[in-house]
């Protein structure tokens, strides 16, 4: 008969219990399900150039695009000030979109870094001003970076500059990197555009994870980044330190 009372017992208790238990059990299902969903990597994308160059001396020339014309609020006099007054504005970037990209592996697992993919559309320039602060002087920043030239062709092409490599040193394949958990990669982004069009573009980071593929979008805040051709067919002003000047394009 003592089986029978262990069997009533146990029978009970999961009667009991089994309630209590229960959504318990379907959150750490929901967490489980949630966690096998997130990316093992975090991907941080800085595009205020206030950060991305903070620290730098001022050999860095900026360079933003209003539709319509400049706006109200007066330009910073720093130049690394501009992309926030531009963004304030409705500004985009002119001639070239600067990036710093931060990735850092959040799993045991090893993760490489494929070559990047670049997804752009062109449409044209609406009407509006492309404005210039000129480096004041001094070297060439040439930071580690992927470059990308989103009017050389569809998809745009993307190769990798060393930052000890001569400025005018032939770019290479991008390459692969490897994370181990906890590692971190951080590497400058480049997006040039030489013609008269606009570009709307997104770049995507193909990883793979112990040999799952997971796609990684770079973007502005879940929005396009946009860059503006060099030659666009509107007007272009440089900064004096003073005000304002006429400039060719270029």
């Amino acid at each position: 008969m003592d089986w029978l009372w262990g069997t009533l017992a146990g029978f009970g208790l999961g009667a009991v219990a089994g309630p209590l238990v229960e959504p318990w059990s379907r959150r750490l299902q929901r967490f489980a399900r949630k966690a096998a969903r997130e990316s093992p990597v975090d991907v941080h994308v800085e595009w205020d150039q206030a950060q991305v160059w903070a620290g730098a001396p001022p050999w860095v020339s900026f360079s933003n695009y209003f539709e319509g014309g400049l706006p109200s609020e007066p330009a910073p006099a720093d130049g690394k000030e501009w992309s926030g007054w531009a963004e304030r504005n409705a500004g985009s970037d002119w001639r070239l979109t600067m990036l710093v990209v931060t990735v850092s592996a959040r799993t045991d697992a090893t993760v490489v870094m494929d070559t990047p993919r670049v997804l752009a559309t062109r449409r044209d320039v609406p009407l509006g001003v492309g404005v210039l602060w000129p480096a004041p002087g001094g070297a060439d920043l040439n930071p580690r970076r992927y470059d990308i030239d989103l009017s050389a062709g569809s998809p745009p092409w993307v190769s990798f500059r060393d930052d000890d490599a001569p400025r005018n040193a032939q770019p290479k394949p991008a390459p692969s990197w490897r994370l181990g958990p906890g590692d971190v990669e951080r590497l400058h982004i480049w997006a040039k555009a030489t013609d008269d069009a606009m570009y709307d573009w997104t770049m995507d980071l193909p990883l793979l994870v112990d040999g799952r593929r997971v796609l990684v979008r770079v973007s502005k805040a879940g929005q396009p980044f946009v860059t503006v051709g060099q030659r666009q067919p509107h007007r272009s002003l440089i900064w004096t330190g003073k005000g304002w000047s006429d400039s060719p394009h270029g």
